[in-house]
């Protein structure tokens, strides 16, 4: 179940890293047009938090599937709400390397 959470983590980083990617040029494209933003939506805040968030959540991933720091798996599966890796990094805190 390490491994499934770890895979589904990296999917889920590389799907929100997508995601920022829409985002980001779905909001420029209102912002090009002079359309008020508040900073919130900005579309440079909007592309570093889904970016930050998209590593946090891929760097979790792989962390995982190398059994390596359970407690920032375990932030990262919180982080990306991703909710099925979050039970089986939970159910399998037996099988990470105690530092």
């Amino acid at each position: 179940m390490r491994i499934a959470a770890g895979i589904l983590l990296m999917i889920g980083g590389v799907v929100m890293g997508g995601i920022t990617g829409v985002a980001y040029t779905s909001q420029s494209f209102f912002h090009r047009y002079g359309y008020y933003l508040p900073f919130c939506l900005n579309p440079i805040f909007i592309l570093l938090v889904g970016i930050t968030l998209s590593g946090v959540v891929l760097a979790g991933g792989i962390l995982a599937v190398k059994r390596k720091h359970w407690g920032f798996c375990l932030a990262s599966s919180i982080a990306g709400w991703a909710i099925l890796p979050l039970i089986f990094i939970c159910l399998r805190k037996g099988e990470w390397d105690i530092d």
